[in-house]
């Protein structure tokens, strides 16, 4: 903006002294000087934005680089451009051994052929696709994470390449599976405890039967009279049998 007004000024003292319009050297001198001085303003301006936007640059590529989730970079194959710092921590390869492979090698042989299928579709559909891997580190250790894989499309909307963001969650995914083996054990020992209480009903209450059945043949008199006494007894014993 500030060049294009240097060069209107300058232009229009051009048209002056073509149409042989009388004109102040002074206003002429101070006419191009200004312009210089908008001109040089402009350049200062560019020269700012430009090292502002490296720094936001630099700024985004630490974040990236040192952040506490794994990125990886492919280009339209799948083929790996760039891996972070967390990536080489989690997976135990290097950058070096990562760069130029696609991530299959990482695969683990546990997941289907049919699920990356329709990870591949979603993506190259230029949709973002959510989900879990179950990968192998080099050390062969499984380990779980949680995988955003976003497309990145070039000046003409056409896909470049893909942006994988992942979250380890292994640990939590072992939390997970102690806690469903915890509330399977607590609905076995439940049911144990069902079952227990159900056979020690059944096999007490015959014999209870037998002495309910007995006391109310006291209580009626078929053994012989009782006194007052104990009867209340035998009636408070009888109430107990029954509950």
């Amino acid at each position: 903006m500030l060049l294009g007004l240097s060069g209107l000024i300058g232009w229009a003292c051009g048209i002056q002294a073509l149409k042989g319009v009388p004109s102040n050297l002074a206003v002429m001198k101070a006419a191009a000087a200004v312009s210089f001085i908008l001109a040089g303003a402009a350049l200062l301006f560019m020269k700012n934005e430009r090292i502002k936007c490296g720094n936001d640059l630099r700024e985004l590529s630490i974040a990236v680089e040192h952040g506490p989730a794994i990125v990886i970079i492919t280009d339209r194959d799948g083929n790996i451009t760039y891996v972070n710092r967390k990536f080489v921590q989690v997976t135990g390869y290097s950058s070096k051994e990562a760069l130029g492979r696609n991530p299959r090698f990482l695969k683990s042989g546990e997941q289907p052929k049919e699920f990356y299928e329709k990870l591949w579709r979603t993506i190259l559909s230029g949709q973002e696709w959510r989900g879990q891997f179950h990968d192998r580190k080099k050390n062969g250790e499984l380990y779980w994470e949680h995988a955003s894989i976003s497309p990145m499309v070039d000046a003409k909307s056409a896909i470049s390449g893909f942006v994988a963001v992942k979250e380890d969650i292994t640990a939590h995914k072992k939390l997970e599976d102690e806690l469903k083996l915890t509330n399977e054990r607590l609905k076995l020992l439940d049911q144990v405890k069902s079952d227990f209480i159900a056979t020690v009903s059944h096999e007490l209450r015959t014999p209870m039967a037998t002495m309910r059945e007995g006391v109310s043949q006291i209580l009626d008199g078929l053994h012989g009279q009782i006194q007052e006494p104990q009867k209340r007894i035998l009636s408070l014993a009888c109430n107990n049998i029954d509950r």
